[in-house]
């Protein structure tokens, strides 16, 4: 297993580390196991990059353990800070960043999520907002709040890449039939 495999590998690791910190009540300690299991999404891909070992598999696999960083944690906040808005809205991503996924996918009839740049600035404060509600700051909704514009922001980037690929796709099946 190469190195950024590992970085990688270990957000899924510490994803239940965090939520037990979190359920034991040692919030400052899940805040540093959380920062450092987002810290990994930082560098990975610098070093596969640098490797020469990007892959759309890379790609795959680091957006996958993503999803179980993030969604683990936030839904074990939501659930025990009583917070409906953040557990909807993590339903309502999920969904979403399931139905764009298989939009893309259907392309290459294959499985890939392509890195646009609106996913790493939403990255950024998706982690910034679940630290915010680790570390109970009591501005953490008004972060929540903020986050909603990049994040739409993204949703916009995804919806019309995917709708692109796939009218290329169109266009190309129409042009061979004539």
């Amino acid at each position: 297993m190469k190195f950024h495999d590992i970085l990688t590998a270990s957000r899924v690791v510490l994803a239940p580390v965090v939520v037990a910190l979190i359920l034991r009540d040692q919030r400052l300690a899940a805040a540093v196991v959380y920062g450092a299991a987002a810290a990994t999404d930082l560098f990975d891909g610098y070093f596969a990059r640098r490797s020469g070992s990007a892959s759309e598999r890379g790609d795959v696999f680091d957006a996958g353990a993503d999803c179980v960083l993030v969604y683990l944690v936030a839904t074990v906040l939501a659930l025990q800070l009583q917070n409906p808005w953040l557990l909807a809205l993590i339903a309502a991503t999920a969904v979403f960043l399931i139905a764009i996924i298989v939009r893309m996918s259907m392309r290459k009839k294959t499985l890939s999520l392509p890195h646009l740049r609106s996913a790493k600035v939403l990255a950024f404060f998706v982690h910034a907002i679940l630290l915010a509600y680790i570390v109970e700051w009591s501005k953490a909704s008004i972060l929540l709040g903020i986050g909603l514009v990049p994040g739409m922001c993204a949703v916009w980037e995804y919806t019309t890449y995917a709708a692109a690929r796939s009218d290329d796709r169109d266009h190309r099946g129409t042009a061979r039939r004539t």
